[in-house]
């Protein structure tokens, strides 16, 4: 009488725990490196402006979440979101790199290389995991 019970809570406390270890959606991870792609190419596109050395990295860094973004979502060159999830990271990157520069106060421009350097960070730690 007891074993069917036991059985029950077993298989629901089972089913819990494979729910919250399962990756997210294809939908959630094909936004996430669409964004990180955008962020991370504006960025590039800055570094290698300003001649820094670290705009291959950055780049290569970009076109491997390009190369993810296409592993979860095949017809990501042509889908019309994915291009706008893509925009939008290089529209905050580009954004924060703005206000970093031409922002009236210094802290201002604080501000917007601290919030910068966390969703490059946030990004950086999808491939690396550090």
């Amino acid at each position: 009488m007891y074993r069917p019970c036991l059985a029950v809570g077993f298989l629901v406390v089972m089913t819990c725990t494979a729910a919250l270890a399962a990756p997210p959606p294809a939908g959630d991870r094909a936004e996430a490196f669409a964004v990180c792609a955008g962020r991370l190419s504006a960025l590039s596109v800055r570094q290698a402006a300003e001649g820094d050395p670290a705009s291959a990295v950055t780049g290569q860094m970009s076109a491997d979440f390009d190369m993810l973004l296409a592993a979860v979502l095949p017809e990501a060159d042509s889908d019309t979101q994915a291009q706008r999830w893509r925009v939008d990271g290089w529209l905050q990157i580009a954004h924060l790199l703005a206000r970093n520069q031409y922002a009236d106060t210094p802290r201002r421009r604080d501000l917007a290389a601290v919030r910068m350097a966390q969703r490059i960070d946030t990004c950086r730690r999808m491939i690396l995991g550090r």
